[in-house]
């Protein structure tokens, strides 16, 4: 019943958290890619979201990283809890944001 809520809430309309335009319909975006472990998600549009797609480097995610550090740091204790094995990997790629 929670994962409905958080699908159904992500198609929701609102503003983008990358690009800051509005959106009939919203993407949940793993703030750390669900191949790393990543469970925190952030409401983006369709394109910001396939144009990040799994790389740390998107400028857009940049900003939004940097304007949220909190928000990012949760995101990477989460994926870190969720799969301790991706620990050097999350680490090394989010060393520079």
């Amino acid at each position: 019943m929670f994962k409905q809520f958080l699908v159904s809430e992500a198609n929701k309309s609102g503003t983008c958290a990358y690009c800051h335009k509005h959106f009939r319909k919203l993407t949940k975006e793993h703030v750390i890619p669900k191949m790393f472990g990543g469970t925190y998600t952030i409401k983006t549009c369709r394109r910001c979201n396939q144009s990040r797609g799994h790389f740390f480097t998107y400028k857009p995610f940049v900003k939004w990283a940097r304007a949220h550090p909190h928000k990012f740091k949760k995101a990477i204790e989460d994926a870190i809890l969720n799969d301790p094995s991706k620990k050097k990997i999350i680490s090394r790629l989010t060393e520079n944001i």
